[in-house]
């Protein structure tokens, strides 16, 4: 069985170049993929327990409340779904990322991108992973990573 923590970065990898394109995600999301393919169906399952838990930790509003600035210049608010990629970018970047969002509301910006949707494909490679193992889905897994679940962090 694997450690959870460091086995979890040990697979995210150490993405700390900056992330600037789609291209830069994608490459993360495939040298993460190729790692998930080695572990069986718990550690899978442990894998994705860890990225719904950091996920969740970095579900905050004031991280959420960044406005996206789209190519033409133009400040957006992030969406449900565009912030939860964010998110995702932000764990791919690796631990030190994370732990540098967590801390500072500056270090989170660098991923309100348009180019971070890239990362959500983050969120499936584990499960795809499974079932590709299994011929079962994963199943729901907690805590929920969706935007808004850590109420501690929201405002009512």
């Amino acid at each position: 069985m694997m450690n959870k923590a460091a086995s979890f970065w040990g697979l995210i990898g150490d993405n700390r170049i900056p992330m600037q394109t789609e291209g830069d995600i994608e490459s993360a999301i495939e040298r993460v993929s190729l790692r998930l393919q080695d572990l069986n169906p718990i550690e899978l399952t442990q894998f994705q327990d860890e990225l719904h838990r950091h996920l969740f930790e970095l579900d905050r509003e004031e991280l959420a409340s960044i406005a996206v600035m789209l190519r033409d210049g133009t400040l957006r608010p992030q969406s449900s779904d565009g912030f939860l990629f964010k998110r995702a970018a932000c764990v791919l970047a690796g631990k030190f990322a994370f732990e540098a969002a967590t801390s500072s509301l500056a270090e989170f910006v660098r991923f309100v991108e348009p180019f971070a949707n890239a990362a959500e494909f983050l969120l499936y490679l584990a499960p795809n992973e499974y079932l590709r193992k299994t011929g079962k889905e994963m199943g729901t897994r907690s805590p929920s990573y969706e935007s808004g679940s850590n109420l501690a962090y929201w405002s009512a």
